[in-house]
């Protein structure tokens, strides 16, 4: 992937793209502009609701309704079956207040009210047991608090459209947030708090799924696939509702994670027109459609083709790099009636990189030696249900089936006896199921069943490496009953619950019980405590490396987080000190830990008895949009480490950075009429971390083995640089009531600076070399929905 990303790739992308497809750029503008030719053009929509008790489920009649923007009041009240409707409300950015008396305030601090078909908001309220009192969301997926506070953020489609350099991914996103990094630019494996990506896992609706980002071999040392990221989300941007991102104590609901957990929500077809989406981008050209299929079904379908793909076929020379990818979904959604909802949906794609080997005047490095062929497939099907079996009780349900084949072939006409071979399979079949019941105004039961059915193998070849050959496959059934309850008392809201897991292959049986206790304070201030304890397999490239691997027992993290949180009226603080504590870790009493792993093949004997901590201090400070104004300024102090069987000595783990301080800025100009919305954007973001750490290179062994050999001591004792990276995005959107428009523009890595991803040894130079993330990356890109 490196040679995709060379600066001068991007000249020869940027060059090829408006000389070879201006036409095709002209007539997608074109056609976002036509339907106003001869449609009349409104700056005004309408949005509508209801409001009834949380318990229960009673309309709540005469409850105040007030939108805010830009200090502009907008008020309506609920009619006696709870309902309410705003006509006429321009487009925007807009905070949604709710008020009744008894009831806890409600408030949406970002409602976007856009060109789409917004499904009525259902909003439920609970008793207040204090004089006053506020519960703050954020999208219509409300995050319980508990965790909110300890680590939890919604992720929204209109958030991926105004932060810079997100490139429509939600896993960029989150890297606005304390905490979250991203550990190479060409990818979005995420490290957050210290925990590397392996110790993530990825849901929809709360099932486990297999990795589903194309081309998950981009940013790694080895050009292998990982297993927690890569370069494009399969699940496209147009597909997404909003998606959850967790970085505290897990949700009991959420198995086999311990770093964090994203959990990806889909969102339904319009019930009422039909709609088109066209998106044209450095990351593909993405065309969806959307609308009703009869009285009560609706549908999504979106295919995507990745430009490089297109210019690639065109004849554009991106450094002997052939890159392509593309993926195709469907989504049904069917209305039973005004109690179930029923949702179901399948996508999959292919991938693939291929690296032609230079001529002998060309080669700079020992890679262009070889001919490199990645090929990769992703599958993803199922279906949920949501249904209300009373005014108390909610079932939600969800059954999914993932899958992921990646290949890789090494090649060197050049070199004798060389061929590397890697093929790795993993699927997955998940159920997530459970029932929120609320028993009064002081107790809410939560309670249901995880399962996963997971099978997958490796098979490896390395000619010119005698002992590094593997074939092992295995599967497993993994179970887990849950049960929570929270109580609320006056200032005081308590929440514990205890899953109790079973793993058939390790045939171990754990318990992860959690606890959490929110106090409330006078104004608007919560103090947190929150812990528990979760458990994960060990990365599945460990399990897949032999047999004495795969029956290792579940990885075990405590965690703990302490917070306190100050709310204003359009702005938050917050600050939360962690710990995390984790056995049974795959090691070796060499020195060798799964917690610095990424794509790397390990130790066919490890044992479960490494360790690991991670502990340190996060404090954000947010403003939400207002007046066209929005920041986020976070820093996260961590100190992460790990030690092995008969090691007295704890050492930096790979991805102990130990700071974080990133700061986004956006302002928002506003040149709207009657007629249209239209809004000007710029908005910056800076991130400043400490370097990740490496184990020493041993030059003479990697001059015989004519490959990185890293030494037996002094493990991970070398820090790399320190990283600076800074974003730049300008969009102009226009909104109407027949069409949504956006232009951008992204810079990622404005300052072009060289932030070091890793070191190696190149055989041809007989050198340790720099491997650079990503320099100076522009990306034009158009959104258009008619």
């Amino acid at each position: 992937m490196s040679q995709f990303f060379k600066i001068s790739g991007i000249y020869s992308f940027a060059t090829a793209a408006w000389g070879a497809k201006w036409k095709v750029f002209v007539c997608l503008v074109c056609m976002g502009y036509l339907p106003g030719v001869a449609i009349s053009q409104e700056n005004k929509t309408e949005f509508s609701g209801w409001v009834e008790e949380a318990a229960g489920g009673q309309p709540i009649p005469f409850a105040s309704i007030v939108l805010i923007k830009d200090s502009v009041q907008t008020a309506v009240t609920t009619d006696s079956a709870g309902h309410f409707v705003f006509r006429d409300i321009p487009y925007g950015t807009y905070q949604l207040t709710i008020t009744s008396l008894g009831y806890q305030t409600w408030r949406m601090r970002e409602l976007p009210l856009e060109h789409q078909d917004m499904a009525p908001l259902h909003i439920q309220l609970k008793p207040s047991t204090v004089a006053i009192e506020e519960i703050v969301v954020k999208a219509d997926q409300p995050i319980a608090q508990a965790t909110r506070l300890s680590g939890g953020y919604t992720l929204t489609s209109e958030e991926v459209r105004r932060f810079p350099a997100t490139f429509y991914d939600p896993a960029r996103l989150a890297t606005v947030y304390p905490g979250i990094v991203n550990v190479n630019d060409q990818a979005n494996n995420l490290a957050i708090r210290g925990s590397g990506p392996n110790q993530m896992n990825f849901y929809i609706n709360g099932a486990e799924i297999v990795n589903s980002n194309h081309l998950a071999n981009a940013g790694t040392s080895t050009d292998r696939t990982t297993l927690s990221g890569g370069s494009v989300n399969m699940i496209s941007a147009q597909l997404l509702q909003t998606t959850d991102i967790y970085t505290g104590v897990i949700p009991i609901d959420k198995p086999d994670a311990t770093s964090g957990a994203m959990d990806y929500h889909l969102k339904r077809g319009s019930r009422s027109e039909f709609h088109f989406t066209g998106q044209a981008g450095l990351n593909g050209i993405d065309l969806a459609v959307e609308g009703p299929l009869g009285d009560r079904w609706s549908y999504i379908a979106n295919y995507r083709y990745s430009t490089v793909g297109l210019l690639t076929q065109m004849g554009v020379d991106f450094g002997g790099e052939k890159i392509l990818y593309q993926d195709l979904a469907l989504q049904l959604s069917f209305y039973q009636n005004e109690q179930t909802t029923w949702q179901f949906f399948a996508m999959g794609g292919d991938n693939s990189n291929t690296f032609e080997a230079k001529a002998d005047s060309l080669r700079e490095e020992y890679k262009d030696f070889f001919d490199i062929d990645f090929k990769s497939k992703i599958g993803i099907a199922g279906g949920s249900v949501r249904t209300e079996l009373s005014g108390r009780t909610t079932w939600n349900t969800t059954v999914v089936a993932s899958t992921r084949w990646d290949r890789r072939e090494q090649t060197s006409s050049s070199i004798s006896a060389f061929y590397s071979k890697d093929d790795l399979e993993l699927t997955k079949y998940a159920l997530n199921s459970g029932m929120v019941q609320e028993v009064n105004d002081v107790v809410q039961l939560y309670y249901g069943l995880n399962a996963t059915i997971w099978s997958g193998g490796l098979e490896y070849e390395n000619q010119s490496v005698s002992d590094q050959r593997t074939t092992f496959y295995t599967k497993s059934l993994a179970v887990r009953p849950y049960l929570e309850s929270q109580w609320t008392v006056r200032e005081w809201k308590l929440r514990g619950g205890l899953g109790v897991g079973y793993h058939q292959l390790s045939e171990t049986l754990h318990a992860e019980p959690k606890l959490a206790i929110t106090r409330r304070l006078p104004k608007k201030q919560v103090l947190a405590l929150n812990t528990g304890l979760q458990h994960k397999l060990q990365p599945y490239l460990a399990l897949f490396s032999s047999e004495n691997n795969a029956m290792l027992p579940l990885m075990k993290s405590w965690k703990s987080t302490l917070t306190y949180e100050k709310n204003f009226s359009n702005s938050a603080f917050k600050t939360t000190a962690f710990y995390e504590g984790l056995s049974n870790v795959g090691a070796t009493a060499e020195g060798y830990s799964v917690l610095n792993m990424l794509e790397q093949y390990p130790p066919r004997n490890l044992s479960s008895h490494g360790e690991g901590q991670n502990m340190g201090v996060e404090m954000a400070y947010r403003h939400f949009l207002e007046q066209g104004l929005f920041y986020m300024i976070s820093g996260t102090l961590l100190d992460a480490r790990y030690k092995n069987v008969g090691q007295e000595k704890w050492r930096n783990s790979h991805y102990n950075n130990q700071y974080v301080l990133n700061a986004t800025l956006g302002k928002e100009f506003d040149f709207s009429d009657s007629e249209k919305q239209k809004v000007l954007g710029v908005n910056f973001q800076v991130v400043y971390t400490g370097g990740f750490w490496e184990t020493p290179i041993d030059l003479a062994a990697s001059r015989q083995a004519k490959r990185t050999i890293r030494t037996t001591e002094n493990l991970y004792s070398v820090q790399l640089p320190n990283v600076l990276k800074t974003y730049f995005r300008v969009y102009y959107k226009i909104n109407h009531s027949r069409r949504y428009s956006l232009i951008g523009l992204d810079l990622s890595n404005v300052l072009n600076r060289n932030n070091v991803s890793y070191r190696y040894y190149d055989p041809l130079s007989d050198q340790v070399l720099d491997e650079y993330q990503l320099g100076l990356i522009p990306m034009l890109s158009y959104v258009v929905r008619i």
